[in-house]
């Protein structure tokens, strides 16, 4: 395992030098480590100059040496702005209908086990449609979203049923 190290490291400092591949004999564990630790310093110093650049530095230098523009940005606006209001339609009558549907299951089939069986249908249904149809929420957002349509039920069912006697 040692070996493969120092053999992978030999190959990247080779890389950076251009100096041909040479093999050397085998070495012993002690000519192995110092090797290593030699490597490893030539790596370091190879990669001090570089430690504060971050990737984010990185390009903005880039964008403002190559003066980098967006070709299309109008174009590019209208999209993300005909896309929000199409997200926003589905997403409120998709809102609508799973109100809607269940309550009328329930209203037009009056009994205990209907409104339940129609909640709890109903809420599972939301859950997933929600979690799958809606992919910049979290998860705790479709958990508070799930509870309130479960809850909106819920007070549904306890308002419309007979009461018990």
């Amino acid at each position: 395992m040692i070996s493969n190290l120092v053999s992978n490291l030999r190959l990247l400092k080779e890389m950076f030098i251009k100096t041909p591949n040479r093999q050397s004999p085998r070495q012993g564990p002690d000519e192995e480590e110092s090797e290593i630790r030699d490597l490893v310093e030539y790596i370091r110093q190879l990669r001090e100059p570089y430690k504060s650049i971050t990737l984010n530095k990185l390009f903005r230098k880039m964008n403002a040496k190559n003066n980098f523009r967006e070709v299309d940005k109008a174009a590019r606006e209208a999209r993300d702005k005909h896309k929000a209001s199409s997200e926003r339609l589905w997403m409120g009558s998709f809102g609508g209908l799973a109100l809607i549907v269940p309550m009328l299951i329930m209203v037009l089939d009056r009994g205990v086990k209907t409104s339940l069986i129609v909640t709890s249908v109903g809420t599972v249904l939301f859950a997933f449609a929600l979690a799958l149809a809606a992919r910049t929420l979290k998860g705790m957002d479709v958990l508070a979203a799930t509870a309130a349509y479960a809850a909106v039920l819920v007070v549904f069912v306890g308002t419309s049923l007979p009461p018990v006697s």
